[in-house]
């Protein structure tokens, strides 16, 4: 896989040493993320937890949210609030338009961290594939309305439209 494929989708094999997770807008909400892995008894050795996106804006603790990108079993995709976060780090949409979807978060942060997150951000893809064949499971923030092999081939717009959550456990 070479890395323009890498930034629309990563592939990842089955987990048969543990139990794969899966979340969906989590937006901040990181007091409830840790209730929720404790009462399944998360294992971080073992389990991976993979995010479709959002989480950030809205919750109580975005920026613990952003730190969960550098544990070893957190696996996300990119949402449509991470792309707006990086397009006003970039410059492309001003902080206002941000605001209103939960971004005032984000007029607090020290000078430079608003563009060093957006830079982490950017690098993750649009879309997950967990397994190959009947085990196998794709998690992403939006709705796709390709088959298996048009997402594998990353064969989309990465500034498609991420909205709305989605889990696609099709099979084969």
């Amino acid at each position: 896989m070479n890395e323009a494929s890498y930034r629309f989708v990563a592939f990842h094999p089955w987990n048969d040493a543990g139990r794969d997770f899966v979340v969906g807008d989590l937006h901040g909400c990181t007091d409830a993320l840790r209730y929720l892995l404790a009462q399944v008894k998360f294992h971080a050795a073992h389990d991976r937890l993979f995010s479709v996106g959002d989480w950030i804006d809205r919750g109580d603790h975005p920026v613990e949210a952003l730190a969960l990108l550098d544990m070893p079993w957190f696996f996300a995709a990119k949402g449509n609030h991470e792309a707006v976060m990086c397009d006003v780090a970039d410059g492309v949409l001003p902080q206002t338009a941000w605001d209103p979807i939960g971004g005032a978060w984000a007029r607090a942060l020290p000078a430079g961290m608003l563009i060093r997150y957006a830079a982490r951000v950017r690098r993750l893809p649009l879309a997950r594939v967990i397994g190959t064949g009947a085990r196998r499971f794709n998690v992403l923030h939006a709705e796709f309305f390709g088959d298996d092999l048009t997402l594998d081939a990353a064969q989309f717009d990465e500034r498609a439209p991420v909205m709305g959550a989605a889990i696609d456990c099709r099979r084969g």
